[in-house]
């Protein structure tokens, strides 16, 4: 296994191409947009909690990335920031996340999801193309649900809305098999 630790901007070379494990130190607030992008060797990430949100296209297309361990401080989680990570199949989301950006999961290989209820948006095509995801659990607080946010997600059998949307944007589910 390959390791590396991340410090900040100040990386010189950036991460190794052949790096499998990575964590980022704690002194990090901020990631770059397309910090990891298509890092295909990369299994697993430990994000600080010195994080306020995981920027645009930040892990977009690391096949290999298995799962990913939102950190509590995450209120938003950028457009494509996960999307075509085709391994991912575990991610956990803190209370106190608000906002999941465009495209942020597309492709990934979920099966269950619990949104927690501080998650106000759901922006359009966030977990388009999850085709194993089973089950999505969305709990009182959530206001807005963008367009085609599960669409192609042929295995989804249950979605539970909260109370609480009040926006639920055209073809939300569009595709998707027997809901």
């Amino acid at each position: 296994m390959t390791s590396y630790t991340y410090s900040g901007e100040d990386d010189e070379g950036g991460i190794p191409d052949d790096t499998d494990s990575l964590i980022v130190a704690e002194a990090v607030q901020i990631l770059p947009i397309n910090f990891c992008r298509h890092h295909i060797h990369l299994q697993q990430v430990v994000l600080p909690s010195s994080l306020g949100c995981i920027p645009g296209h930040a892990f977009q297309g690391c096949e290999a990335l298995r799962e990913a361990m939102i950190p509590s401080t995450v209120t938003v989680i950028g457009d494509f920031a996960f999307s075509l990570c085709t391994s991912l199949t575990y991610v956990r989301f803190p209370e106190g996340l608000k906002t999941i950006g465009k495209n942020s999961f597309a492709s990934c290989a979920f099966t269950h999801l619990r949104i927690p209820g501080s998650l106000a948006v759901i922006e359009e095509n966030a977990f388009t193309g999850c085709v194993s995801l089973v089950e999505v659990e969305l709990i009182d607080g959530l206001k807005m649900i963008g367009q085609d946010a599960f669409s192609t997600c042929s295995s989804l059998r249950e979605l539970r809305l909260p109370s609480t949307v009040e926006v639920i944007m055209g073809r939300t589910h569009l595709e998707t098999a027997s809901i």
